[in-house]
């Protein structure tokens, strides 16, 4: 129970009421800016953490929706996983969507087609030679799709 939450007399009265209305006003305009980075930096600290949360289960759930291991390799550990374009153009996705993270969008927009679960040594080598070292399906995914480009 408060200090301002007690059962007493005086406040039943209309004069009891304004004083404490006035006395509440005085006292957040003092003790604000001695509280206010503290409130900023526990609420800064507490919306951070709940947000990380919130982000880790929707990417622990996109990652499990499209298949959550690597499409090539077979990778299965959570934080080596990344989603891949199988048809490349990640980096004009990534443009168009701004702020967003590409498992926040997967999640919003229905788990889309045109995604896959890889590594990420096999999204890189991808991305920089045009094909996994393991030579597993997505090269050939990879390449039939720019074939189809031209």
């Amino acid at each position: 129970m408060g200090a301002f939450d007690m059962k007493l007399p005086w406040r039943e009265t209309e004069a009891g009421k304004q004083w404490l209305r006035a006395y509440k006003n005085r006292w957040k305009k003092e003790n604000r800016k001695k509280n206010l980075e503290k409130a900023r930096a526990y609420g800064r600290k507490r919306y951070h953490d709940r947000d990380k949360a919130i982000y880790r289960t929707i990417r622990e759930t996109v990652l499990n929706h499209y298949g959550g291991q690597c499409a090539c390799c077979g990778e299965s550990v959570y934080e080596f996983l990344a989603m891949d374009h199988i048809f490349g153009g990640g980096n004009k996705h990534r443009k168009a969507r701004k702020k967003d993270t590409l498992a926040m969008w997967l999640y919003e927009n229905g788990y889309p087609e045109g995604f896959q679960v890889l590594c990420h040594n096999c999204n890189m080598a991808k991305g920089f030679y045009g094909r996994c070292p393991h030579g597993s399906t997505i090269s050939k995914l990879f390449k039939s799709a720019m074939a189809i480009d031209k």
